[in-house]
């Protein structure tokens, strides 16, 4: 995949994209979660390999060719007709991404094979993290002015930075990892699952503090409107959803509803498909080496020096920043919880007590 500037067609045809295999044969790696789920933690931890491309939610770039295949509904579930749009064009925007850098990525990554040493020990690949600094590089390198641009030459070998394995994190897109997972069985998707009180509580703390209620219900409703519009199953399971309230605990039970329709999407999906792995956030909290060594090994990548330093420079502040789940919600919203697990096909995945997060995870 060539690094200019612009995608041609050349650079985005099927034999490109697949090194003369198959589009269904190209290796890449897909995070998914719900937000606030601690998808950062699992891209950090993966972009400490010197062998691996991390892209953070790439389709919030302008430019980003995933920019319009996930333009809402699209994530939340496909309506007739949108899976031909994507057999179409999903792969030219992988390519697109694969051969780019962005404006939301860790900038600059750990040490990369692909790095010039002498630009990194400069500190020159700080440049690429400010915005303002490729904006005046780009009277020199036009390719830098927008939200994604090619690695340039003088930050990195193209040639090795082209083998370098893609991972892609996406947030709040059940109905596209549910598709990759059905369309392209060498991606490796990793699930990434939180106790429903952590999520409520980074949602409370992140998102409805800077938010009237009665503006989230109503978003939140005609998201579930949405889904049960074109999936009979997550209807019936929403029930009435003209009757939440905010006098009614509305506002938690349609956030846990889309939670429970997001996590169970993609678990259906990928329950019992070799390149489907499920880490819950609170594995990295009860057992971050282990669990980082599992996710090396789910996406086929060796497990190094630097990746084994920083889990272990981070392990103990994970653990200690946690608390039994009933201790970060209310009363009430610990009884939702229960009524949403009891019974369900995820509830194994928790213990009564479960230990969980504190972190709100809005850092990058």
């Amino acid at each position: 995949m060539s690094a200019s500037s612009s995608a041609t067609s050349s650079e985005l045809s099927p034999s490109v994209i697949s090194d003369g295999s198959t589009r269904e044969g190209w290796d890449y790696v897909l995070i998914c979660s719900n937000g606030s789920s601690g998808g950062k933690r699992l891209l950090s931890t993966l972009d400490h390999s010197p062998h691996t491309h991390c892209r953070n939610e790439p389709y919030n770039n302008q430019g980003s060719p995933f920019r319009p295949l996930r333009e809402f509904p699209r994530g939340w579930v496909l309506a007739s007709g949108q899976e031909a749009d994507l057999e179409r064009d999903w792969d030219r925007a992988v390519a697109w991404t694969a051969a780019r850098q962005g404006d939301r990525d860790f900038m600059p990554s750990p040490p990369k094979a692909h790095d010039r040493g002498l630009a990194r020990s400069l500190g020159l690949l700080n440049v690429l993290a400010s915005r303002r600094a490729r904006r005046l590089l780009s009277t020199l390198s036009p390719a830098l002015a927008g939200d994604e641009w090619p690695l340039p030459w003088w930050a990195g070998n193209r040639e090795t930075f082209r083998q370098a394995r893609l991972v892609m994190k996406f947030n709040q897109s059940p109905a596209l990892v549910r598709w990759v997972l059905e369309n392209r069985p060498r991606v490796k998707v990793v699930h990434l699952v939180r106790h429903p009180a952590g999520c409520l509580n980074s949602w409370h703390r992140r998102h409805l503090a800077n938010n009237p209620d009665h503006f989230v219900l109503k978003n939140n409703l005609h998201r579930l409107r949405v889904v049960a519009e074109v999936d009979a199953a997550a209807a019936g399971a929403f029930g009435d959803i003209d009757r939440m309230t905010l006098e009614n605990g509305g506002l938690d039970g349609s956030e846990l509803l889309y939670w429970w329709y997001a996590v169970t999407t993609v678990h259906r999906s990928g329950e019992g498909r070799r390149q489907y792995t499920l880490i819950r956030d609170e594995d990295m909290l009860l057992d971050a080496a282990g669990t980082a060594r599992r996710l090396y090994e789910a996406c086929g990548l060796e497990w190094t020096g630097p990746v084994d330093k920083y889990v272990e420079s981070r392990a103990q502040n994970w653990a200690r920043s946690s608390a039994i789940w009933t201790e970060l919600v209310p009363e009430t919203i610990q009884l939702k919880v229960r009524n949403l697990l009891e019974g369900s096909e995820i509830e194994s995945f928790w213990e009564s007590d479960q230990r969980v997060s504190r972190v709100d995870y809005s850092w990058i």
